[in-house]
Formats: C-alpha cells, sequence, structure tokens
C-alpha cells in the first residue's frame, strides 16, 4: 500500500479499508456500488471514509473468514448492528476494556487504539488477542444465528422462563445454506417476534416469541457445528493494520504523548 495521498489520521482510503481488513477492493466498491452494509445510507465525499466504515468492513471480513459469502456476511452485521442502534460501529473495537482510562471523551475509537498502541513497552497490551467483552456472533449449523460476548455479559439479560440470561440472544435465521440455493438472512424480529396483551391488558412479547430465544439458544447448545465470529477482535485487527501500516509508510498518526 502506498502512503496515503491525506493528512486526516481519522480518515481511510478505499486502498486503506481492502489492506486493513482483506477484504479485495472489488469486494470493497462492489459493496459501495449495491449500497450495502457500510455504504447503504453513507455518501462519502472525496473517497475518503470513517472508522465506522473500516469497522464495519472489518466485521463483514470476519465473517467471511468463517465460510459466509460477502452479500450473506454484510446482511449479518447489518442485523447486528441494527439491534444495536445507539452505538456506532467503531464502538464495538472495546478498546477501553483493556485500558478503562482509555475512555476519553472527543476521541475518536481509532485514536484511542493508536494512543494504546504508542503506550505500550515491553508488555503488549493484547489489542490483537480475545477479550471476555468482545462482542461475538455465534451461528450453530449454519442457520441459526445469535449475538453475545465471548465471555459472561457484564448484565444479565432480563429473565425469561427458559432462556440464558448470560447466554447470547437470537439475530436471526441463515437461508438457504443447509439445502442449497441462493443464501439469505431473516432476522429474528421478522421471523418469530409478534405481540400479545398480558392480564393488565399491557402488549408484551408472545409465549410463542419467548419460546423461539429458548430454541435459538438450545440450537446452539445442541449443535454440530458452532461458529463463533469475534466482531470486537476483527475491528482490532483492522485498526492494527492500518496503524502498522502507516508507520511503516509515513502515513498519517497523531503525535505521540510527550513529543
Amino acid at each position: 500500500m502506498a502512503r496515503p495521498k491525506h493528512n486526516d489520521p481519522s480518515l481511510f482510503t478505499m486502498a486503506e479499508l481492502s489492506d486493513a481488513t482483506g477484504i479485495s477492493a472489488r469486494n470493497v466498491q462492489f459493496l459501495r456500488d449495491k449500497r450495502r452494509g457500510p455504504f447503504a445510507t453513507k455518501d462519502q465525499a472525496g473517497g475518503l471514509y470513517g472508522e465506522d466504515t473500516l469497522a464495519e468492513l472489518a466485521m463483514i471480513a470476519g465473517c467471511m473468514g468463517s465460510g459466509y459469502p460477502l452479500s450473506l456476511s454484510a446482511e449479518l452485521v447489518t442485523a447486528f448492528l441494527d439491534e444495536n442502534p445507539n452505538h456506532p460501529a467503531a464502538r464495538f473495537c472495546m478498546v477501553d476494556h483493556f485500558h478503562p482510562a482509555i475512555a476519553v471523551q472527543g476521541l475518536s475509537w481509532f485514536q484511542r487504539h493508536v494512543l494504546l498502541r504508542q503506550r505500550r513497552t515491553n508488555q503488549p497490551l493484547g489489542l490483537s488477542a480475545s477479550h471476555d467483552q468482545d462482542c461475538t456472533l455465534v451461528v450453530a449449523d449454519r442457520e441459526f444465528v445469535l449475538a453475545g460476548t465471548k465471555g459472561k455479559p457484564r448484565l444479565p439479560h432480563m429473565p425469561e422462563p427458559g432462556l440464558d440470561e448470560n447466554g447470547p440472544l437470537p439475530l436471526g435465521r441463515m437461508h438457504g445454506l443447509v439445502r442449497g440455493g441462493e443464501p439469505y438472512f431473516l432476522s429474528f424480529f421478522e421471523e418469530y417476534v409478534t405481540f400479545e396483551a398480558d392480564a393488565n391488558g399491557d402488549i408484551k412479547p408472545s409465549a410463542s416469541t419467548n419460546a423461539a430465544r429458548v430454541a435459538f439458544q438450545q440450537a446452539a447448545k445442541d449443535a454440530v457445528a458452532l461458529v463463533t465470529v469475534n466482531l470486537s477482535l476483527s475491528i482490532r485487527r483492522a485498526f492494527e493494520r492500518v496503524y502498522e501500516l502507516r508507520k511503516a509508510k509515513g502515513g498519517p498518526l497523531w503525535a505521540e504523548e510527550g513529543a
């Protein structure tokens, strides 16, 4: 990769997106042309992209690395982000779990990653290793998709009969991979969620919806093939590749502390 032709360390060129995630430039261009994944609603000016675009592509690359096609991988990541609408994609890098003091207001997540890297001494910070609070996708038998954390979540889920309060929660179901055909994804909400009124007249998820949640968790427990995609680690490794490439090529980075 040549030196990026810009001076803003918080922005990334198309070449950097491809080099950092391992998704070919052709496939990145395909997503952009089809307005899929991070390009669905974002119009980027000047051929430069923000950290959320890089983060979402990194998560897509993680799914692709687990054997899923490009378009299906983009659907899985879109579904995950739709379930977490209050958080930008880059927030799921989870770098603040490696050093809580790094959660500095006003810094981008990539800048926080770089700051931790610049503070590294002889003791590695482990940013390219997994962490118990990393966000994951779990795919059971190439069909049932759940979202959770690598370890026990900090906060348990709302208690429901039969539901593991610390286990992953249903995200949706992949179709077409088991029996052949064109693969596609349907979210749990689209396929299973219905509502009913309780004895007080309050609207809540139906008993069949709660039963489906339990069934998804059971499918993961009983799966012959269980695939886990570490979304957070995918983002951190993409951040790390950009950092290393810019250090090697002289690309834009923030000044080191005390420099």
